[in-house]
């Protein structure tokens, strides 16, 4: 095989483990804040969480509101 060719090859695999990497680190940061989110509701009462969901809720619709 040609020099290029090889090159070639050796750049795919390059790109495929980094998307394996990439996937990984994705995952390990899900798991993360589903660990996070799950420590919420075992926490706090539904009436804690649903206030706190309304609050998140009025604050996105204020910085919409404010960036339009």
């Amino acid at each position: 095989m040609s020099d290029s060719v090889k090159k070639w090859h050796e750049m795919q695999e390059e790109e495929k483990q980094d998307s394996l990497l990439q996937s990984y680190v994705e995952t390990k940061d899900e798991q993360a804040l589903r660990k996070k989110a799950y420590r919420i509701l075992v926490e706090y009462g539904e009436r804690e969480i649903r206030l706190a969901n309304q609050i998140l809720d009025l604050e996105v619709g204020l910085k919409r509101n404010k960036s339009v």
